[in-house]
């Protein structure tokens, strides 16, 4: 973290956020592998919901592209926040366990959960 003095920009502070890097990932099955069109499925997790990875070397800044044709024209591209990393897997058990109680308290806005809840349904 960089604060610049006081005559230069009014004391802004500027965050070094280190460049972005890319990442792409081709998720579809191709056609000549497929030998009943009919039965394709689709597991979300290929997607990791699309906000969640799989990959356990992520970096900072990384932007992923999920391209889900060989075409590459239908895709979904997943940017953190300056400075971030794309949530893991921990992250995404979080997330699904906290969907899951917010399911059995009725779907409010708010709801209070302490860590043991979350950590029994994760």
């Amino acid at each position: 973290m960089i604060k610049k003095k006081d005559n230069d920009f009014s004391g802004i502070e500027i965050i070094d956020a280190g460049s972005p890097c890319f990442l792409e990932e081709d998720i579809y099955i191709p056609e000549d592998l497929v030998k009943n069109k009919s039965l394709i499925r689709v597991d979300m997790n290929i997607v990791q919901f699309p906000v969640f990875s799989k990959n356990t070397k992520r970096k900072k800044n990384e932007i992923t592209t999920y391209f889900f044709n060989k075409n590459r024209d239908t895709y979904i591209t997943v940017k953190p926040s300056p400075g971030d990393l794309i949530p893991g897997e921990a992250e995404e058990r979080v997330f699904i366990a906290l969907m899951k109680i917010m399911k059995e308290k009725g779907m409010e806005q708010e709801f209070i959960v302490s860590a043991s809840e979350i950590r029994d349904d994760a």
